[in-house]
């Protein structure tokens, strides 16, 4: 249960969500890195099991996270020894692709544009907002 055109509030963009969107429809989910994993972790239970998503390469660490929920694809920054990727997979961990290898040095953030279909990183060291 989401939108996907720009609105100023779900209503507007869906109408009346109520009788299409129940608490049902999306379990509720944190992913955050630890090192070099992106983990998933359930809000709902008793039980706060995480599930490892994605291991990025020996030695990297995961600098940030974003994700599209309709394509279920996470993406994400890692750094490892002076190289860094902006990579993408799917929302199981499966399929990991490199986006971006290249004019990148220290990425800080990731973030989607669900709506314009873009991804942009900040770069640190570059002083600059990437798309």
């Amino acid at each position: 249960c989401y939108c996907d055109a720009l609105c100023s509030s779900l209503e507007d963009c869906c109408g009346d969500v109520s009788s299409t969107c129940s608490e049902a429809d999306v379990q509720p989910f944190l992913l955050f890195g630890t090192g070099r994993t992106i983990v998933q972790m359930a809000t709902k239970v008793v039980d706060f099991r995480k599930k490892p998503l994605v291991t990025g390469r020996v030695g990297s660490l995961i600098a940030a996270i974003d994700f599209l929920y309709k394509e279920e694809l996470i993406i994400w920054a890692e750094n490892k020894d002076y190289t860094c990727y902006i990579m993408k997979s799917k929302m199981d961990g499966t399929q990991p692709i490199t986006l971006v290898s290249t004019n990148i040095e220290d990425p800080w953030d990731v973030s989607v544009d669900w709506i314009g279909r873009k991804i942009y990183w900040t770069d640190f060291d570059l002083r600059k907002i990437e798309v």
